[in-house]
């Protein structure tokens, strides 16, 4: 009986699993779907993530759960911050947190939302790729 409790822990809807890599793991080039406001997302899997967006870096604490139609809520925790402005001039302090849906792209990629509806996305992002070299 423990054993298949355990089973059914491990195997719930929900949980992202060492078996299962988190969706977002690596770097990413995000653009808004609207205006122009680049930035840079990269993330560890040990849960620390790191953002560039204008004069803006951001060091974060992360945590992946998935979701319902194969989304996931990413949810993040400002740890570190240069105190410079992001691309549209707006500065984040530490302790600051954020909620994202993502729906991944195949090929690679996903979409950024508001809600877990799918019909609230405003950003894509790409995997990046190093230039040649370096």
């Amino acid at each position: 009986m423990r054993l298949v409790m355990c089973m059914a822990i491990l195997l719930a809807p929900g949980l992202v699993t060492a078996r299962e890599p988190s969706p977002v793991v690596g770097a990413w080039d995000w653009n808004p779907t609207q205006g122009s406001c680049p930035e840079t997302h990269t993330y560890d899997a040990n849960g620390s993530a790191s953002v560039r967006s204008g004069d803006e870096v951001l060091e974060k604490s992360y945590t992946v759960t998935s979701v319902a139609g194969g989304m996931y809520l990413v949810k993040t925790v400002v740890v570190a911050t240069n105190g410079g402005r992001d691309c549209l001039g707006k500065t984040s302090t530490i302790g600051a947190t954020s909620s994202v849906y993502i729906q991944p792209i195949n090929g690679g990629g996903y979409f950024t939302c508001a809600s877990e509806d799918g019909m609230s996305c405003y950003g894509t992002a790409r995997p990046r790729h190093s230039p040649v070299g370096s």
